[in-house]
């Protein structure tokens, strides 16, 4: 009896067993790439406290709880234990094409580490962030104007001053807010980068400025 019916259903055990195995490894795709995160080798910013990647230089301004609000530009309300965090970066680059885009997280002070996209926030006006610099003046901006972290819908930083004390000699500087949720009375201390041409390192800047 057994015999048999290994023998009219064995076949369709072994068709189905790797669509169960593809069906657990994306499950755990999440949780590994969290695990990545925190293996990797964390360098440190130079001693002006930047880093210099793909040709930007990148400086971590500011790092401080944020209050949302909606595309309706009404105040979010965030999910009970729930906080924001707001991290500007500032980047510097002569030709903005040729920067890395980056994954943007934010490091607290035990260690842990919170991404962007998080859904606690997803409703929230958020702009996507990233090290990849938009060439192109924001909607209703002049080049030579700050812009705002909301500004723009386009994915990458947006055009800030092209002058200032930090710039270096021929650089256009611009800014990319990233927005991250953590639990409440979380104390976040850094902000680490991601660029997916360098695969084996991540980067940490503290706030500057």
């Amino acid at each position: 009896m057994k015999r048999g019916w290994w023998r009219r259903n064995g076949w369709g055990l072994v068709a189905v067993l790797p669509a169960l195995a593809a069906m657990v490894f994306t499950a755990l795709l999440p949780n590994l790439d969290q695990w990545r995160r925190h293996e990797l080798p964390v360098l440190p910013a130079a001693a002006d406290g930047s880093v210099t990647f793909a040709g930007a230089r990148v400086t971590l301004v500011e790092l401080s709880p944020a209050q949302l609000t909606t595309y309706g530009d009404q105040p979010f309300e965030l999910p009970h234990g729930v906080m924001a965090w707001r991290a500007v970066l500032r980047l510097e680059s002569a030709d903005p094409t040729l920067n890395d885009y980056c994954e943007i997280a934010l490091e607290d002070a035990a260690g842990r580490v919170y991404e962007t996209g998080a859904d606690e926030i997803s409703r929230a006006r958020t702009d996507f962030a990233t090290c990849k610099a938009d060439a192109s003046p924001a909607p209703g901006a002049s080049p030579t104007a700050s812009a705002s972290p909301t500004a723009s819908a386009s994915p990458g930083a947006a055009p800030s001053p092209t002058s200032g004390p930090d710039a270096a000699s021929g650089s256009r500087v611009y800014e990319t807010v990233a927005y991250f949720a953590t639990p409440v009375g979380t104390e976040a201390v850094a902000v680490r980068l991601h660029f997916p041409s360098d695969a084996y390192h991540d980067y940490r800047l503290t706030p500057q400025g």
